[in-house]
């Protein structure tokens, strides 16, 4: 009898847990589209597609930097970087020669997401997997405008040149997409100094050019096999 009691007693402690449970994701997800509601979507997509242009100019500088140093630039910590002077030091310590453009490129988008987050507070009252979806879509929109194509049509002739192609230009899409999408993700969270957010930006923007020379020489070793 006491471990039928027991039993029931814990039977009816599950069910209890599952029903508030289920009650807890059902007030979630309505207060989601409550402030869904208040939020100016116009707003996001204007945040993500200058982060995605301001992104392109970074990139296209840290790609010419041949002879910038990851192994230096990660050692730096973000959260001892206070100042534009210190931020320019990790620049030229880490062997980018045009760091006054790219100081000034990284201060533009530390200035776009602090503007969006005095500007949306609706978009903080969402839960992190709400906020999430909500860049991704963007991030995604945004890139879908102007998706990095084939280089040469004409190697659709050629079926070996455009496999490798068509490969290619999907990683390098990946890389840009990854890119966006957790630089969104970072810095519009980041509750740090200005300068120390651009240094996590940094970060991300080597990690891409990494990313990129990676689907560069699966490219060129897809060609030569």
């Amino acid at each position: 009898m006491r471990k039928i009691i027991f039993g029931l007693v814990a039977t009816l402690a599950l069910f209890n847990f599952i029903s508030c449970s289920d009650n807890n994701e059902i007030e979630e997800n309505s207060n989601n589209k409550r402030i869904s509601q208040d939020l100016n979507q116009e707003n996001v997509y204007n945040f993500v597609k200058r982060h995605v242009e301001l992104n392109d100019k970074i990139i296209s500088i840290l790609e010419n930097e041949t002879n910038l140093n990851n192994e230096i630039l990660f050692n730096y910590s973000s959260e001892n970087c206070t100042s534009e002077n210190e931020f320019k030091s990790i620049l030229q310590n880490s062997g980018i020669i045009e760091f006054n453009e790219l100081s000034e490129l990284i201060s533009l988008q530390v200035q776009n997401s602090k503007i969006f987050q005095s500007n949306n507070p609706a978009f903080y009252n969402l839960d992190k997997i709400e906020q999430d979806k909500l860049l991704t879509k963007y991030v995604d929109e945004v890139l879908n405008e102007n998706l990095m194509g084939l280089n040469d049509e004409t190697n659709k002739n050629n079926y070996v040149t455009f496999s490798c192609a068509s490969q290619y230009a999907t990683a390098k899409n990946r890389c840009q997409r990854n890119l966006n999408r957790d630089g969104t993700f970072a810095i519009i969270g980041c509750l740090a100094g200005p300068w120390a957010c651009g240094v996590g930006l940094l970060y991300a923007g080597a990690t891409h050019t990494d990313c990129m020379k990676d689907a560069k020489e699966d490219y060129e070793t897809c060609l030569n096999n």
